[in-house]
């Protein structure tokens, strides 16, 4: 399913604060829900690297 099809993920503003509740990381690949692989979120705000 493409983030247009999903009207939730529509925007880079929804596709964050989704992001923002999920256990893994995730990406937008040509309007694609791609799961990355990485730290976890919480890691990624500590490190400072997001």
């Amino acid at each position: 399913m493409s983030a247009a099809e999903d009207p939730e993920l529509a925007t880079a503003e929804a596709f964050v604060a989704w992001m923002a509740h999920q256990p893994t990381r995730h990406a937008m690949v040509e309007g694609r829900l791609v799961t990355v692989a990485g730290g976890s979120n919480a890691h990624v705000t500590v490190a400072g690297t997001a």
